[in-house]
């Protein structure tokens, strides 16, 4: 029987959400609020456009120009009133975005981008506030993105100002042209003239020009006449005069080219290096000892719902049937462990019945597993994601607390750990998030004296790229990593499905990425009070059923090795089990 996916569909996974192609209105009829507000983005309705490319294929300058300003000036997301329907909200700026989009690459001659704010864009996004007014009143399904900057944006006064702009910003300039705007390229003719600066006492070569005269002050050889030829051309730059007796503006440029790639490798010298990727070390073992929660049964997904009261579950097309049997019974058995560890219900890992579970369906760059937000769910990358599952139901169980508390959408409760309503509502959080951060400093006078942990997570910052889920020095992480290292210990026993990862990463100069010794204490005490709290308020609930059941020869064997599988990597760079036919068939 093909292992599948059960429960309730999560949505929102990479194999079956939109890709290659702009969202469209259609796209967010099956999302929740969450995932409206994360993904209704400009960037994801009007793909940033290749302008050079548009350029090369014969779109006028001032046209891509003009759209790009356009763009630009529109809000990067909605502004939205949380109070109202988020869809619609949603919808009208999608709408917005899309018109715009579709009427700028309408534009068929520079002229048309003149009389773009009459014919276009009034009386559709904007009105007159009255008839003789100047102001205008924004039409009300269009509040989410008309602001000062794109009524700015939409009204040219003239073309010369519109190429005043293009040369100001280099727009679509070659990277030749970019380095020769920094050059004027002038004939020296009749128009020019030599004579003496009666106030500097310099020499001084006055041009002549119909709007009036620009003066310049040769240095040097170029101070003497007799140096410079007739109906030849001259180069400027920053008002110097720095080359002349050019018999075209060709060899001109050709000498200004040469002169700042002469340059060049002494103006890249001071770019500051790329933080490189902090890589943990994988597990090359999957280990874990205590009880025999399966007796040697296979599980299936509707174990997880039974035992857990998961919502749903699913498994990434190039799972193959043991990797998606394993991860069930691997992450069944670490799941109890969790439980067992906190002394909760196995139905609240489920979090309220909401929490979900995937199995290297839901991929997220190179991370070894994350949690999505927006559809509260863990991903565990194929075989790599073992030994990340408590950190990522920590994040979990941070968003559920955020939800319960009535947070802001889209936050974790760690984040908000100060506010007045987690102060006085869960005062455990602060308690735990202070100590993670300052330690037992905060009675001692010194509350702005930073734990080492902390301290340690604002190195790796300094050193290293930011992680999936924030830098490494944000509450949200930070609270998860000591969160791994509380169950790891709590436990007593070997999970590296549910842990493995807890204590892993230091660094040079003894930079640890988890808390050590009297700190860690202190963080696990005060996570020992948050779940006292949580299950006060009934967030969580007392383990009233044991994980096990009564056969005393299971009680027995609480220290035997249950498996010790090894991983390998194949060449996609994911980890499989070598010889997994140990256990019983596949076949339920």
């Amino acid at each position: 029987m093909r292992i599948e996916d059960f429960g309730e569909k999560i949505g929102g996974a990479k194999k079956d959400i939109w890709k290659n192609r702009s969202l469209e209105i259609d796209d967010i009829i099956s999302m929740n609020d969450r995932e409206m507000i994360s993904n209704v983005k400009k960037n994801n309705i009007w793909k940033k456009p290749d302008y050079e490319q548009l350029a090369s294929q014969g779109y006028s300058i001032r046209k891509l120009y003009f759209m790009k300003t356009v763009r630009d000036a529109i809000p990067t997301k909605p502004i939205l009133d949380i109070n109202s329907n988020i869809q619609e909200q949603c919808s009208n700026y999608i709408n917005a975005v899309t018109q715009l989009e579709k009427e700028c690459m309408e534009i068929g001659n520079d002229e048309a981008i003149l009389s773009f704010y009459k014919e276009k864009f009034l009386n559709t996004f904007v009105k007159r506030a009255s008839t003789f007014s100047q102001y205008v009143d924004v039409m009300p399904e269009y509040k989410s993105v008309v602001n000062n900057k794109l009524l700015k944006a939409v009204q040219v006064p003239s073309l010369f100002f519109l190429d005043k702009e293009i040369k100001n910003k280099r727009f679509c300039y070659s990277e030749n042209e970019k380095l020769l705007a920094n050059y004027q390229f002038l004939l020296y003719d009749s128009s020019c003239h030599f004579g003496i600066d009666d106030f500097r006492s310099r020499t001084m070569i006055t041009i002549k020009k119909t709007y009036g005269s620009t003066f310049l002050y040769p240095r040097g050889n170029l101070e003497h006449e007799a140096n410079w030829k007739k109906d030849t051309y001259f180069i400027i730059k920053d008002y110097r005069i720095i080359a002349n007796n050019f018999d075209t503006v060709e060899k001109a440029q050709a000498y200004a080219l040469a002169l700042e790639k002469t340059v060049e490798p002494t103006q890249t010298q001071g770019k500051k290096k790329r933080k490189e990727k902090y890589k943990p070390v994988q597990l090359q073992h999957i280990k874990r000892t205590g009880e025999d929660y399966r007796h040697g049964m296979n599980i299936r997904g509707e174990d997880y719902l039974k035992k857990f009261n998961f919502r749903g579950g699913e498994f990434g097309n190039y799972m193959n049937e043991s990797d998606r049997l394993h991860s069930l019974n691997f992450g069944y058995d670490a799941l109890l462990d969790l439980a067992h560890a906190l002394h909760i219900d196995p139905k609240d890992i489920s979090l309220g019945g909401q929490l979900s579970i995937a199995f290297g369906a839901r991929g997220h760059g190179n991370a070894l597993a994350h949690y999505e937000p927006n559809r509260t769910v863990i991903n565990l990358t194929k075989m790599r994601g073992a030994g990340s599952l408590a950190h990522e139901w920590a994040h979990a169980l941070d968003d559920y607390i955020a939800r319960k508390l009535n947070l802001p959408i889209n936050s974790f409760a760690t984040d908000h750990y100060s506010s007045k309503i987690v102060s006085d509502k869960l005062p455990s959080l602060k308690k735990l998030m202070t100590t993670i951060k300052y330690g037992e400093n905060e009675n001692s006078g010194l509350q702005f004296k930073k734990s080492v942990f902390y301290s340690n997570a604002l190195e790796m910052d300094k050193n290293y790229s930011k992680e999936a889920h924030g830098y490494w020095s944000s509450n949200v992480e930070m609270f998860a990593r000591v969160f791994a290292c509380y169950i790891h210990d709590k436990l007593g026993y070997r999970s590296d499905y549910l842990c493995g990862h807890a204590y892993a990463g230091t660094l040079a100069n003894d930079v640890c990425t988890y808390p050590r010794g009297k700190e860690m204490e202190n963080i696990s005490h005060c996570i020992d009070n948050l779940f006292t709290e949580l299950k006060t308020l009934e967030y969580v609930h007392e383990y009233t059923e044991p994980a096990i059941t009564n056969d005393k020869k299971i009680e027995e064997k609480k220290t035997e090795t249950i498996y010790d599988y090894d991983l390998h990597e194949e060449s996609n760079g994911q980890f499989s089990l070598f010889d997994l036919e140990d256990e019983r068939s596949m076949d339920y």
